[in-house]
This record gives C-alpha cells, sequence and structure tokens, in this order.
C-alpha cells in the first residue's frame, strides 16, 4: 500500500467479484488489470483514479500515472498467467508453451503490448 493511505483488505475469491463490490458502493477502491475494467470506466460505473506504469495508458489517455497522481516510487505490478486444467496432456501443454513463446515474439504483439504496459522482454 502506497504511504500515507490506509486501507483493510477484503480477500475476495477474483477480481469479477470485487468489482462488484465497488460498483455497489460496499468498497471503496481496489486494484484491476484495466482490461476488465475498461467496459465499466466507459459506461461511467467506475471511476479510474490512476493507472500503474511509467506511462499514461493509450486505452485512458486522460488517466494519470500513479505517480502522476502524487504515488511516487510506488508500484502496483500485476501479474497474469496462463492455465489449463490440470489433466491436459503434456503434449499439449508443451505445444501452447512453444507457441505462447512464438506469439510473444511476435514483433507486432510486443508493439502492442509496448503501448498499454511497460514489458519487460
Amino acid at each position: 500500500m502506497a504511504p500515507g493511505v490506509q486501507a483493510t483488505h477484503f480477500p475476495f475469491k477474483g477480481g469479477a467479484e470485487a468489482m462488484t463490490e465497488v460498483i455497489a458502493g460496499r468498497i471503496d477502491f481496489f486494484f484491476v488489470a484495466l482490461g476488465p475494467a475498461l467496459p465499466h470506466i466507459r459506461s461511467g460505473r467506475l471511476s479510474a483514479l490512476a493507472v500503474n506504469g511509467t506511462r499514461r495508458s493509450a486505452s485512458l489517455p486522460d488517466v494519470p500515472t500513479t505517480s502522476e497522481a502524487g504515488f511516487v516510487d510506488v508500484e502496483y505490478p500485476i501479474r497474469i498467467g496462463m492455465v489449463v486444467p490440470a489433466r491436459t496432456p503434456r503434449d499439449v501443454v508443451g505445444k501452447l508453451h512453444r507457441q505462447t513463446l512464438e506469439a510473444l515474439e511476435n514483433s507486432r504483439v510486443k508493439a502492442s503490448w509496448r503501448r498499454s504496459a511497460p514489458i519487460r522482454w
């Protein structure tokens, strides 16, 4: 949590449940990946206070970064992962792994991700 901010942690089962609670006004705020929040921001159900990263988001160019909002040297990294059911055959997992790496090396994919968030390759 950023210095000077007092908050109580509420453990939700996932982002969708937490987002519902913020929209309903039962929770004051939470940190969320931009993708799932964008439709709610654009519809006016949520207000974006800041975006994480060194640059503003191309999707929300009028929303300041956390540093611009006064939270200097504070970042809230969001990690994403790719998962499959536990019983997925190893050869399928291997193929997905190889194809994912190939896609991430694609220059168009890299350019797209770099516009939205800093990625360290």
